[in-house]
């Protein structure tokens, strides 16, 4: 792959002949056109590109907030693509035919914040879902650092983000579910947020609810 300015004819995008114009993170590139092949994949190829496919699908809903929170860029590597090369090796399994998701080890923030204590969810009537937990404002952590929650619908591979549910000295929040998620079992992630610095706690899986 190559870069370019603007050339004879100037920036392209697409197939053209053998070669292949793009944008990659606001320089003009092109690359040789991928040769096709007659060779059958092996079972790690295809365990590699299901697991690939499966990861992309959990986490492109969720690129605005693995932008913002899932660790620190490193060279070229933007947050998100950081968040997809750990869910390949840490989060997602293949067995048999299928990738599977391990939704204990996902990540939706990765930081040096102190987690709030002992945290737990669990669903109440009404299609809420209230979080409970041990105020800590000790080391980094404050009392306004700021409680973030994400709910996630497998089966729909839906997404809900609660931004600013609550404040870490607030020890508990409850949070209103939209009424399509009635009866649905959810996965549910929390992390903080500093108010005034940039640090963010790594989320915490909080398990499988079902909403009431």
């Amino acid at each position: 792959m190559g870069t370019y300015e603007q050339g004879i004819l100037g920036a392209f995008s697409g197939l053209v002949g053998p070669v292949v114009g793009a944008s990659f993170r606001g320089k003009n590139v092109m690359r040789g056109r991928p040769k096709k092949t007659k060779k059958v994949p092996t079972l790690g190829q295809l365990a590699q590109r299901a697991k690939f496919a499966a990861v992309t699908r959990f986490l492109t809903p969720a690129n605005s907030i693995l932008s913002d929170y899932f660790g620190s860029p490193a060279g070229t590597q933007s947050r998100y693509n950081l968040a997809t090369s750990y869910h390949l090796k840490e989060a997602v399994e293949f067995e048999d035919t299928e990738a599977r998701l391990l939704y204990d080890k996902a990540l939706f923030s990765r930081g040096t914040l102190l987690a709030p204590q002992n945290m737990t969810a669990i669903a109440i009537a009404g299609g809420k879902l209230k979080l409970e937990w041990i105020n800590n404002p000790q080391g980094n952590a404050r009392d306004n650092d700021k409680l973030m929650v994400v709910v996630y619908e497998p089966i729909g591979h839906f997404y809900e983000f609660f931004l600013n549910a609550g404040v870490r000295s607030d020890s508990d929040a409850t949070i209103v579910l939209p009424a399509y998620l009635t009866g649905s079992e959810v996965q549910c992630w929390a992390f903080m947020i500093a108010s005034e610095t940039a640090l963010k706690s790594t989320s915490q899986y909080l398990g499988a609810i079902t909403v009431l």
